[in-house]
């Protein structure tokens, strides 16, 4: 499955000729993106701020988080093609779980360090839960 991160504004124009999903993340008290495209079979919705540290008076990402997407994962990695994960900028949160997800399943994240800034606190939860499942399974 390939996976790509865009802003806010370019996913609620993203079309797709093919079955696929998206993971939608927006901040708390900010509108929910609306998809237009009918090839969507699956939309999980998040709601955290970029933070990379538990501060007062910010929602952090944390490994419920990563569980939830992580069984997001399970749920259709064997019906579509491609995964969209957006997220205001699409530079922080949701390039951290792309890489999260891309470590774990490939071995590698480079690509997205390159390329972006993923948040790391969202990075690291994500490879711990992932990692900790398939050392379960």
């Amino acid at each position: 499955m390939k996976i790509i991160t865009l802003s806010q504004s370019a996913a609620e124009k993203f079309t797709h000729h093919e079955k696929w999903a998206v993971i939608s993340i927006t901040s708390p008290g900010e509108d929910l993106v609306i998809f237009q495209c009918p090839n969507l079979q699956h939309a999980l919705r998040l709601m955290f701020d970029d933070v990379n540290k538990i501060r007062e008076g910010f929602r952090a990402f944390w490994r419920g988080d990563a569980e939830e997407v992580w069984d997001f994962y399970d749920t259709i990695k064997d019906d579509v093609d491609l995964l969209v994960i957006h997220c205001l900028m699409g530079q922080s949160r949701s390039p951290g779980i792309a890489a999260g997800l891309e470590k774990v399943l490939t071995g590698t994240d480079e690509v997205w360090f390159k390329t972006k800034l993923p948040n790391s606190r969202v990075h690291q939860a994500m490879v711990k839960v992932g990692m900790k499942r398939q050392k379960n399974d």
